[in-house]
C-alpha cells in the first residue's frame, strides 16, 4: 500500500509511464474498496481502507510536499464516497 501511494507521483502530472500505471492501480484499489466497503462479504475492505488512510497522514506528517496534491484528492473522493454512502444508507 505504501510503495503504490508513493509511487503514483508527486503532482496531477506524470513524469513517466510507470506512475500513470501505479496511480491506475491506486485509483482501482481505493475505487473497489469504497464500492464494497459497507458489504458484510467483505468485512477485510474498512481495514484496508484504514491502512491506506494512515499511509496518506503519515506521508502529509512527513512533510512530503509533492504528495499534498495527490494526498488531498484522494482524501475528498474517500470522504464524498462514505458521505453519500451513509445518506444513502
Amino acid at each position: 500500500m505504501c510503495l503504490t501511494v508513493h509511487r503514483s507521483g508527486k503532482g496531477k502530472t506524470t513524469k513517466n509511464s510507470n506512475e500513470a500505471e501505479y496511480r491506475l492501480i491506486f485509483d482501482n484499489l481505493i475505487d473497489d474498496l469504497l464500492a464494497v466497503l459497507f458489504w458484510p462479504e467483505w468485512p477485510a475492505a474498512s481495514l484496508i481502507m484504514s491502512i491506506a488512510s494512515k499511509f496518506m497522514v503519515i506521508f502529509l506528517v512527513l512533510f512530503l510536499f509533492g504528495m499534498h496534491i495527490l494526498i488531498f484528492r484522494y482524501s475528498g473522493f474517500i470522504i464524498g464516497r462514505y458521505q453519500d454512502q451513509l445518506a444513502n444508507g
